[in-house]
């Protein structure tokens, strides 16, 4: 008897095979679920960092202006403050070439006197169609290199303007110019500390100018970097990246206007570009699309070209320069640039300064300035033949500029220019003996840059450099990996799986025979 309960039945164990065998051939199945689910999450993948932008555009998102974001607050309040390096041309032979000792002028740069620069954006709006509007508000602290309680000679700004002013004016205005020159005892240059030459001054000439009755407002003071300073009149608009983040950082206008009426051609009147504090982050990703800077200073834009790459702060960057010619205009380009004067029945006469030099007069209500490079590096050489002292060299006075190369912020490099004055000398007013007509003086030369970055923001950039550059590589090799060995699992599984239903077939077959 307990032998026949050792016996099993013969249909048992037949069916307890089966349910194995299907147990089995349920986990092939899936196995090959499985494997063929991360194939296809490893191919999606693969396609997503390989054949499109979207991890960028994922990182580029965050840039969005938009109002209680930590983007928006360091726009409003920038965390990095630029420094501003002035070097000033002392006149040092003056009193020589006046006494025939001397045939040229000769100048000594002196400097730098170097401040910290704090912008804040105010009067902040947020407008209906993706822009924002503000005005800006700017401090300039000094914060080192020599003080600038040091006194310098330089060319008498108001005087060679007001002489510009009369030399179009019939006799008798002129004689009386002269005579009024002569009772104020004005020379062609004066003494002056360097913070009033740079944040502002004032003098008989332009105390007395204040009692005239005129069509313009006379300021009470004048100082070569004061506009530079304080809370800006102009209403700047810019997109904010909402809807099209293309179009970041980009003017959309000035003062209401999408164009000036300064220079006369609709190309060089044209409001472009950025402010230069950020740009669209897709545009660095073709260096053959320039960067542009639209600059109020000089009522024009500025085209910037890739040129390297560079290290700034730790962090691999791309680094773009103007164009050689960027400051000249001539007949045959940028003429639109050059002055235009009316001459009675000649018309219009169109006068462009030596190459490297552009005159902004019509930027600057009429005063005779010119800009330059510093010491007129990649200028004409006849800038060079009327003082003494200037040193052109493309370390010292290149203008550069480090972009990060997936946010399109700056994160390096030094805007350079120099600010000149052209001589009108009038015959009958001999106020400017000392100087030749058309001769073009050297007053000082800044450079604006960063020279610092706080180590929250610096993290911050690190972070959108090397960690993502990290997961994008990781995620890049990591789906190619993954996709080729689920590839290979899943042919090796569904491999098994077809031997073992072609197996099971035989098997039946037999049983069956």
């Amino acid at each position: 008897m307990k032998e026949q309960f050792k016996i099993k039945p013969a249909g048992f164990e037949v069916n307890r095979n089966i349910i194995k065998e299907k147990s089995h051939m349920i986990s092939k199945i899936w196995f090959i679920l499985f494997f063929a689910g991360t194939t296809i999450i490893s191919l999606g993948l693969a396609v997503v960092f390989w054949g499109t932008s979207a991890f960028e555009n994922a990182i580029i998102s965050q840039l969005e202006l938009k109002n209680g974001t930590q983007t928006f607050e360091w726009w409003e309040r920038p965390p990095v403050h630029p420094v501003l390096k002035v070097r000033i041309f002392n006149y040092t032979n003056v009193e020589a070439c006046k006494a025939g000792n001397a045939s040229k002028l000769l100048v000594e740069e002196v400097g730098p006197y170097i401040y910290r620069e704090i912008i804040t954006r105010v009067n902040v709006r947020f407008n209906e169609n993706g822009t924002v509007t503000y005005q800006e508000n700017v401090t300039h602290e000094w914060i080192g290199g020599r003080p600038d309680s040091e006194i310098v000679r330089v060319p008498n700004l108001l005087l060679i303007m007001a002489v510009q002013k009369v030399k179009d004016m019939n006799y008798v205005t002129q004689f009386a110019a002269t005579a009024f020159l002569s009772i104020l005892e004005v020379e062609p240059f004066k003494l002056l500390t360097v913070k009033e030459y740079l944040w502002g001054y004032t003098d008989n000439l332009l105390e007395t100018a204040q009692n005239i009755p005129m069509d313009t407002e006379v300021v009470d003071k004048i100082g070569m970097l004061m506009k530079r300073s304080g809370l800006s009149k102009d209403r700047i608009t810019v997109h904010t990246g909402n809807g099209d983040i293309d179009k970041l950082g980009l003017y959309e206008e000035l003062n209401g206007l999408k164009s000036l009426k300064v220079w006369g051609g609709e190309e060089c009147d044209k409001i472009q570009g950025t402010d230069g504090s950020m740009f669209p982050p897709n545009i660095i990703r073709d260096r053959n699309a320039p960067l542009e800077i639209y600059t109020r200073d000089i009522c024009r834009k500025v085209s910037l070209t890739y040129h390297s790459t560079n290290t700034s702060f730790g962090i691999p960057s791309l680094r773009y320069k103007p164009a050689k010619d960027v400051f000249t205009a001539s007949s045959t380009k940028n003429s639109c640039f050059c002055e235009k004067t009316v001459q009675g029945s000649k018309g219009t006469i169109q006068s462009c300064p030596p190459a490297g030099v552009l005159n902004v007069s019509a930027c600057q209500f009429g005063a005779p300035l010119l800009i330059s490079f510093p010491h007129f590096y990649r200028g004409e050489k006849i800038l060079l033949k009327n003082v003494d002292g200037l040193k052109p060299n493309a370390e010292l006075h290149e203008t550069y500029l480090d972009v990060h190369p997936r946010l399109g912020t700056p994160i390096g490099g030094w805007s350079r220019m120099q600010v000149n004055l052209q001589v009108t000398v009038v015959p009958t007013v001999p106020v400017l003996d000392l100087l030749k007509d058309g001769m073009i003086l050297p007053m000082f030369w800044f450079e604006i840059g960063i020279d610092s970055i706080p180590e929250v923001v610096l993290s911050l950039l690190k972070q959108a450099y090397f960690t993502a550059s990290t997961v994008e590589t990781t995620f890049k090799w990591g789906s190619l990996v993954c996709t080729f060995l689920s590839m290979c699992a899943l042919a090796f599984v569904t491999k098994k799986y077809s031997l073992s239903i072609q197996l099971r077939r035989s098997a039946t077959l037999q049983r069956l025979t």
